[in-house]
């Protein structure tokens, strides 16, 4: 019923005011990447691979937009990569982002398959990797030097049983002044039907979290989250972040960390080091590039860019990590980067 309210309230929103529509702009990016993935007892890989992404933008009316951005790769919630083979084939493009936005003075609402609505420090991705897109209904609500984040979001739809859902909510503050901008925030997830149910994403891969006999989720997944961060508005500018979760649910391996920092500009250096254990997080939705995807991880990411101007870039990412807690496996990543924007 809560969708029902929802979905009608911003029909007559929309429908309230219309007018004719704006020509929507248009944006894009490009990337290629050639990577080497290294691990224990497994011979190193080589990988070439493209990222395109094209978006379309534009207002219905002054308080109501809409995005939607379409993008290369597959299926795969946490990338839009697509690795170069298959004999010169064709490459799939998907919808990535679809989503309307209603703003008013008190808050943003948004609804469709949008931008993920919480705020991370530093773009950091202990819970979320940065390519999710979350699909469901998100509100925001600025308040002063405080900010509110909802969300009702859709994981799975199943013909029998109840639906998978995630619902949020994250309170942060954040202050500004001539040196320091601090942001502080701190959330609570909870995934509806999600012990002994199927996993999401892969049902024959968990992504390292515990699952019971009949391969199902073993835990509910119930996540405090807080993080801190610190920008520093010196002639070199520095970011220094923390970011902790914890599931409540689980009585061992609950929990994940991540610390580091990020100096500079035009040439950027960033370093993080992170510890996920196995069931702190949704093992789908985290970082699908540290310890190659996955929870029960620990270790360092590294990164180097230069930006030649506001359009290109040259990035170099290296991960050194350890996998799997009872076998405590080496894996090692090296991603080099060019990128332009459009």
């Amino acid at each position: 019923m809560q969708k029902q309210i929802a979905l009608i309230f911003i029909a007559v929103i929309a429908l309230s005011n219309a007018k004719a529509m704006d020509a929507p702009s248009w944006s894009g990016d490009l990337r290629y990447r050639n990577e080497r993935i290294d691990q224990d007892n497994k011979d190193a890989r080589f990988r070439n691979r493209i990222r395109a992404r094209l978006k379309a933008a534009g207002k219905v009316q002054e308080d109501l937009s809409y995005a939607f951005r379409i993008a290369s790769g597959s299926s795969d919630p946490l990338s839009t990569n697509q690795t170069l083979d298959g004999g010169f084939s064709s490459k799939g493009i998907n919808l990535d982002l679809a989503y309307l936005k209603y703003a008013t003075d008190f808050g943003q609402l948004v609804a469709g398959k949008m931008k993920n609505p919480w705020a991370k420090p530093a773009k950091t991705e202990l819970v979320w990797d940065g390519d999710l897109s979350p699909e469901g209904l998100a509100y925001h609500l600025p308040i002063k030097m405080l900010f509110v984040n909802l969300g009702y979001l859709w994981v799975d739809e199943r013909s029998t049983g109840p639906d998978a859902v995630l619902q949020g909510l994250q309170l942060g503050l954040q202050h500004g002044g001539d040196l320091i901008q601090f942001t502080f925030a701190a959330a609570y997830f909870d995934y509806l039907s999600t012990q002994g149910e199927s996993t999401f994403v892969d049902t024959a891969d968990s992504f390292g979290n515990s699952t019971d006999a009949a391969s199902k989720y073993a835990n509910d997944y119930n996540l405090i989250n807080s993080f801190i961060e610190l920008k520093f508005k010196t002639k070199i500018p520095f970011t220094l972040f923390a970011d902790f979760v914890t599931n409540i649910d689980p009585k061992k391996n609950d929990g994940g960390y991540l610390a580091g920092f990020n100096i500079g500009k035009k040439i950027k250096f960033s370093y993080n080091y992170r510890k996920v254990e196995k069931d702190a997080v949704i093992g789908a939705f985290t970082d699908s590039d540290f310890a190659g995807g996955g929870t029960d991880a620990k270790g360092h990411e590294l990164g180097l860019g230069y930006s030649f101007n506001k359009r290109t870039k040259l990035a170099f990412s290296h991960f050194l990590n350890k996998t799997a807690s009872l076998t405590n496996e080496n894996y090692t990543r090296s991603m080099l980067d060019f990128s332009l924007k459009f």
